[in-house]
């Protein structure tokens, strides 16, 4: 399964990586870039939208590359299938402060099939070009609500280095004490992050572990279990091969994180860059606090 996994890795990797390059122009609050000139991307793998419960990660760009955006331009994203027309309230992300980011838009879809996106200031006066992009009925990857599955990933406790376990320079080693089925099945909420920081071709790995480090500080009472993405290169002969649990979980991309509650269910799944607030508002909703 894994030679049928990598291209896939690599072509979903190759998209994220242009958006990647398209970040790299400075995007401030205060620049003169107009949403009229830009055209709408959905940054997403096309495999993993599916009905149900989205995360979109959306931005804006003109020809030359330049991104419209910033905390303080606020917009909205206007969906449409047909006589169906949906306004989604939008946030900004900042990938790197001041230099690049992008937008989310929280999306509950319940047909399939072809839609077109617009992202539009707040009042729906001013838009970009219009984008296209496809609906599944299902996606490969594990939904929402559906129930984790139970990896067998390797741990510390496998008589395996740390530095085996993980290409992050400066990693936490309780991360690396429960395998994905030891979290799932602890009856305690579980954080899992799928990231490769030395090998990732989106650039952001390194980034979302350094928030998911910072946020494990604040709640003792969940798991946190990081797993990198490909085999130990001495392993493999330098070649990129998958673990298990990225073959399991059918991820097409890199990074992934998943949400998963104390029934062992997931209760929310994220694509590419999150933020330390995000997951912290999720876990918060989870618990009711």
């Amino acid at each position: 399964m894994h030679s049928l996994l990598k291209p896939v890795l690599l072509l979903a990797a190759c998209m994220l990586m242009t958006a990647e390059s398209h970040a790299h122009k400075p995007v401030t609050a205060d620049n003169n870039l107009e949403i009229t000139s830009t055209t709408t991307t959905i940054y997403n793998s096309p495999s993993a939208l599916s009905l149900g419960q989205n995360r979109l990660i959306i931005r804006a760009n003109n020809d030359a590359g330049q991104a419209y955006g910033g905390p303080t331009k606020e917009t909205v994203l206007r969906l449409t299938q047909g006589a169906t027309v949906m306004s989604v309230p939008t946030y900004w992300v900042w990938t790197s402060t001041g230099y690049s980011g992008f937008y989310v838009a929280n999306v509950v879809f319940k047909s399939n099939g072809e839609w077109q996106a617009q992202l539009a200031n707040k009042d729906s006066s001013a838009k970009s070009a219009e984008t296209t992009f496809h609906v599944a009925t299902t996606s490969v990857v594990p939904s929402v609500g559906q129930m984790a599955i139970l990896s067998d990933s390797k741990t510390i406790s496998d008589n395996v280095e740390l530095r085996q376990l993980t290409t992050d320079d400066n990693p936490n080693p309780d991360f690396y004490k429960l395998s994905i089925s030891d979290a799932v099945k602890s009856g305690k909420p579980s954080v899992i992050v799928f990231a490769t920081p030395d090998l990732c071709r989106t650039a952001v790995c390194g980034p979302v572990l350094t928030e998911m480090k910072k946020l494990a500080k604040e709640w003792s009472q969940v798991n946190f279990v990081h797993v990198e993405i490909y085999q130990p290169l001495e392993t493999t002969n330098n070649k990129l091969v998958p673990v298990p649990a990225v073959a399991q979980w059918q991820l097409p991309s890199e990074p992934w994180t998943f949400l998963v509650n104390t029934n062992g269910r997931i209760a929310a799944k994220y694509e590419g860059y999150i933020t330390q607030s995000e997951i912290n508002a999720a876990l918060l909703q989870l618990s009711g606090s």
